[in-house]
Parts: structure tokens; sequence; C-alpha cells
């Protein structure tokens, strides 16, 4: 019992510094996207392109960071989009390999001024 507190409290402690991390390069990433969603994927982006969310092109799973290279500004319907097609996703850059550098895979996006 003792043991699983411990692994407990240091998965707490890397979760709560991974949170805190992200929350300070959120801003940068938005100022980036000039706060509107950075893909604007025709007939699913909504909100009228405002990015409301952070993408991690590099899954967390994967060993994904929250450097700004790894990082998207997304409506939730372009996030959600993302995740439901991962080939197209992988292919243009929106979703990258474990073994990928995300500073090496360029990004496609249906934005006019990108």
């Amino acid at each position: 019992m003792i043991l699983r507190k411990k692994a407990m409290a240091r998965r707490s402690a890397k979760a709560t510094a991974y949170a805190v991390q992200l929350k300070a390069v959120t801003p940068q990433v938005l100022d980036r996207a000039d706060y509107r969603c950075e893909l604007k994927i025709p007939f699913d982006c909504g909100r009228m392109g405002s990015a409301l969310q952070i993408h991690h092109r590099q899954l967390r799973s994967q060993g994904g960071t929250n450097e700004q290279c790894n990082l998207l500004a997304l409506c939730g319907a372009c996030h959600e989009y993302i995740h439901r097609n991962r080939t197209e996703s992988y292919r243009n850059g929106w979703l990258v390999h474990s073994w990928d550098d995300p500073v090496q895979v360029l990004v496609f996006s249906y934005r006019e001024d990108r």
C-alpha cells in the first residue's frame, strides 16, 4: 500500500509539472496563432476559427513535449477531426510519430494567412 501511494505521488508531481509547463507556453502558442484555429479544416472548423484548445502533434503518450514546435492552437472541431482521421493527420503533420522530430515535420494548414 505504501509503494502505491509513493507511485501516485510521483505521478501527480510529474503531471503537475507538465500542466504548469503547458500553462506557461499556451499564451505563446495562442499568440502565434493570432488566437484563431491554426488549421481551419474545410467543413469542420468550428467557432468561426477560434482557437480554444492546445493540441500535441506528437502525443504525450509518445513522448510529446510542451515545446511550441509540438503544439497547435485548434478549435474543438478541428481537434476532433485530427484524432478521428489519423492517417490524414500524420500525412499533413498534424500528428507526428514517436520516432519523428516535430521540428522536422511540416504542418499543412488551410488558413489563407499561413
